[in-house]
């Protein structure tokens, strides 16, 4: 008897280790589940701010003006004065003043003439 009991607390003390190890590992199941969901609602939150951050800007719109060319203005220049980084680079511009005026690209512009621009603001009217 003395063998089985000794066999009972061998029984005992593996159900009270093996417990114990289950009890750790649902720990550390735990703790990693917490920081993912942290993980992902800081994300979250970060990416919601950086997009309500860029809302805050005031919108542009796009407006045509007529201006008269004077003597060595390019069409280069004219859009170093007209374009806005943020909707259009120097080639787009060129090319959209090109097509809204009905000119070829080799087209010479000449002192008094008109033509229209495109142009960007956040004024309404």
């Amino acid at each position: 008897m003395n063998s089985s009991l000794s066999g009972f607390q061998y029984s005992e003390r593996r159900i009270i280790n093996n417990r114990r190890r289950r009890n750790r590992q649902l720990k550390q199941r735990l703790l990693v589940s917490a920081l993912v969901i942290s993980l992902f609602v800081i994300l979250v939150f970060f990416f919601m701010s950086t997009k309500s951050m860029a809302d805050n800007k005031e919108p542009l719109f796009k407006y045509y003006k007529s201006i008269q060319v004077q003597p060595g203005d390019t069409l280069y220049d004219l859009s170093l004065e007209y374009v806005n980084p943020e909707m259009n680079d120097v080639d787009s511009f060129i090319e959209e003043v090109l097509y809204i005026n009905n000119l070829e690209e080799d087209s010479t512009l000449y002192a008094g003439n008109f033509i229209v621009v495109p142009y960007y603001s956040t004024f309404v009217g």
